[in-house]
């Protein structure tokens, strides 16, 4: 388990405001796959070392994830260009208590919203995006 340091936190957080968020997926082929995220308020941060996806259109991506279930998420702040990678193996829920919890909020702000599963990324590296020396230094 990889704590997600309180800067990536914060990045992370305004990143899914200002929707500058990508995940990365692969296939069994290793064929790779990046869509934008831009779900209500998600993803998310839960206890500290995950994030919290919504699957309302992850067509390909979901595909990937059950063939090969890891994945990158990258996020940025368009303004400073403090960005971040994080990557880990996911897990999909489409039922639950938390899946339940969220797809309840999701369709309570867009109710046309599918909100068909939550996808689970334990994050156990980060990576620093921002350009300059830095960047793909790993930080946890």
């Amino acid at each position: 388990m990889v704590e997600i340091p309180e800067d990536v936190k914060k990045v992370a957080l305004e990143a899914v405001k200002k929707k500058t968020l990508v995940i990365g997926t692969t296939n069994n082929k290793c064929i790779p796959n990046t869509v934008p995220l831009s779900a209500i308020g998600y993803p998310k941060i839960i206890d500290g070392d995950k994030f919290v996806i919504v699957d309302n259109y992850l067509y390909k991506t979901r595909k990937n994830l059950e063939e090969n279930p890891f994945a990158s998420l990258t996020f940025w702040d368009s303004e400073t260009l403090e960005g971040y990678q994080v990557k880990g193996p996911v897990e999909i829920k489409s039922s639950g208590d938390l899946y339940e919890q969220i797809r309840s909020e999701i369709k309570s702000k867009r109710p046309k919203l599918p909100a068909k599963a939550i996808v689970i990324l334990k994050v156990e590296e980060v990576y620093s995006v921002k350009p300059g020396s830095e960047a793909g230094k790993k930080i946890a």
